[in-house]
């Protein structure tokens, strides 16, 4: 299976249109990723509330991407948190903003997301 087929039977699962969001919508339904040398992380959250966060490792040119974590739950939003209720494990608060980074596509929205250690991650629509 392609990394592309992939996501897109991750997506599918969950409800979540892999298309790009309108520019101005401050939604974070879709899908949303990371990567960090031969790790990578997926969020997809669906409008019904439900997410699904997977870490992967790296493709050789291709395979199917190793999932190495995967946690399904439930998220809401408040503000600049978003409030993660995993169905197994603690629930996890993270503060977020839609924000552009120069490496990306003139205009291209990234999400940035601040984990409970502090650490900040950019993660691009795709």
């Amino acid at each position: 299976m392609t990394k592309r087929g992939f996501i897109s039977s991750m997506a599918a699962m969950l409800g979540v249109s892999t298309a790009p969001k309108a520019q101005n919508s401050p939604s974070l339904v879709g899908r949303w990723e990371v990567r960090h040398g031969q790790l990578g992380h997926i969020f997809m959250f669906s409008a019904n509330g439900a997410y699904m966060y997977q870490r992967y490792t790296a493709m050789l040119p291709g395979a199917a991407p190793q999932v190495v974590g995967d946690t399904r739950g439930t998220y809401t939003v408040q503000n600049n948190e978003l409030i993660l209720r995993p169905s197994q494990g603690n629930q996890q608060v993270l503060r977020w903003r839609f924000g552009t980074n120069p490496t990306l596509l003139p205009g291209e929205r990234a999400l940035f997301l601040t984990w409970p250690d502090g650490r900040e991650e950019m993660f691009y629509s795709g």
